[in-house]
C-alpha cells in the first residue's frame, strides 16, 4: 500500500464516516436543508490485490461513503513507482459490480 503518512487508512475512513454523521443529524435537527455527499477514491496498479481492493470498497461503503472514483496508476517518469502489469489487467474484472451500493 501507498499512502501519504499523515493520513492512515482508519483516520481516513473515520473522517468520512464522521462527516457523514453529521450530515445526516444536521438534517434530522433541522439545521441543514442539504445532506453532504461523501466521495473516496482509490488508485489502482500499484500492486494492490482484487482482494484489498473489495475490502477497501466495501469498507469505504460501510464508512456511509456514497461515491468512489477508481483511477489508474501511470508511472510519470522512470523515477516514480512502476505500474504493476500483472495487475492491470485484473481490473476489468470490476465490471461485475454494477453499484456501489452492492457491496
Amino acid at each position: 500500500v501507498v499512502r501519504d503518512h499523515r493520513a492512515g487508512y482508519t483516520q481516513s475512513l473515520r473522517n468520512l464516516e464522521t462527516a457523514k454523521e453529521r450530515s445526516n443529524r444536521l438534517v434530522s435537527s433541522g439545521n441543514s436543508d442539504f445532506l453532504v455527499v461523501t466521495k473516496s477514491s482509490i488508485m489502482l496498479g500499484l500492486g494492490e490485490t482484487e482482494k484489498e481492493v473489495m475490502i477497501a470498497l466495501k469498507d469505504l461503503r460501510q464508512a456511509g461513503v456514497d461515491c468512489v472514483t477508481i483511477g489508474q496508476y501511470v508511472q510519470p517518469t522512470k523515477r516514480h513507482l512502476k505500474v504493476s502489469q500483472c495487475q492491470f489487467l485484473i481490473y476489468s474484472n470490476f465490471t461485475k459490480i454494477n453499484s456501489f451500493s452492492d457491496l
